[in-house]
């Protein structure tokens, strides 16, 4: 009898302690447990029927993305919600239903700026700071945690779409209307160099993560390849039958992706390229050969052609870990 009992009592605190959970309309929990006097109170702290939203992480710089548009505003975002910071996604006609942002909804820093076009954007690996190239030609490096304008560079002539930092280095390179591509040093706030090369808009630059070399993406239908040591250009590859809207490397393989308005993504083999250039010597021996060999030769390769969108081809990205990309068009998809 007296083992019944126990178990009678142990079965009604256990329903007493768990019934909020099992009231079927009940939008909180009428029964917790008082926090002890050693804990500090959370005036934020909330019981739900449901699990609680997970506790927001610091925002680390790799937590962060950075936006840029037509508007005059680059805006910062934290992406450890999966959620755009300030707004809530939308887009016309969209081809999946989108989540529901959650409950954190704050903007984390918004820069002003006079130009009426923001055109690329940029984080350091390692210091709070963004740069951010304009319609209006010039580059403003930021630190998004104070909010200021640390520095501005101002040598090209008219507007900049592309820009990044290099991962280790003092540098970035930007890329602008003039054709010009400019390496820059932001500790000796000034430009490097120039590579000359396209004959139309630059859309994208991006460094490569380990070796010296810089790809760029044109509206001359061209994709290069540079080894800003020897600041020469080691590979153009063609293919592309409309502008080139933007080029990337891949973060581990010697592949490279493109994506163009004449609808496709195309991912190329660097392979032959990075074992044949090895120094900047090397380079400058096989000027010829690359000259000879310009249009069609065997450095870089077309592996894939990706079709299936119905218009242009904006952006193209690898996934950092998975054999993924992602494409965004003017058909208003975006595809894996």
């Amino acid at each position: 009898m007296k083992s019944i009992h126990e178990a009678w009592l142990l079965f009604w605190h256990s329903v007493e302690h768990w019934a909020c959970w099992w009231l079927p309309k009940a939008r909180s929990c009428t029964r917790t447990k008082p926090p002890s006097s050693s804990s500090k109170p959370d005036p934020g702290l909330k019981f739900f029927s449901t699990p609680p939203p997970p506790t927001p992480t610091p925002l680390l710089s790799h937590s962060l993305i950075p936006t840029a548009g037509i508007g005059a505003a680059p805006t910062i975002f934290d992406s450890n919600h999966f959620s755009v910071i300030g707004a809530r996604l939308s887009i016309p006609d969209p081809i999946l239903p989108l989540p529901d942002p959650g409950p954190e909804v704050q903007m984390l820093t918004k820069f002003e700026t006079k130009s009426n076009r923001v055109k690329g954007l940029s984080f350091h690996s390692k210091r709070p700071w963004i740069l951010a190239s304009l319609h209006s030609g010039v580059i403003q490096l930021w630190d998004y945690r104070m909010g200021t304008l640390i520095d501005r560079f101002d040598e090209h002539d008219g507007p900049v779409r592309g820009v990044h930092f290099h991962k280790s280095q003092p540098l970035f390179v930007s890329g602008g209307d003039d054709y010009k591509i400019k390496v820059w040093n932001y500790k000796m706030h000034r430009c490097l160099f120039t590579l000359l090369g396209h004959l139309d808009y630059i859309r994208t630059v991006q460094f490569h993560n380990e070796y010296p070399w810089i790809v760029s993406a044109s509206d001359d239908q061209t994709i290069r390849i540079w080894n800003w040591q020897s600041r020469t250009c080691i590979s153009v590859l063609t293919g592309h039958n409309h502008y080139v809207m933007c080029a990337s490397f891949h973060p581990k393989e010697d592949l490279v992706v493109s994506a163009s308005l004449d609808q496709t993504v195309r991912v190329w083999d660097i392979g032959a390229l990075r074992k044949k250039t090895v120094s900047p010597a090397d380079d400058i021996l096989r000027l010829s050969q690359m000259n000879s060999d310009l249009f069609g030769g065997v450095d870089a390769v077309v592996k894939y052609v990706l079709e299936g969108h119905d218009r242009g081809v904006n952006w193209a990205a690898f996934h950092p870990n998975l054999p993924l990309i992602v494409s965004g068009a003017d058909d208003r998809q975006v595809k894996l």
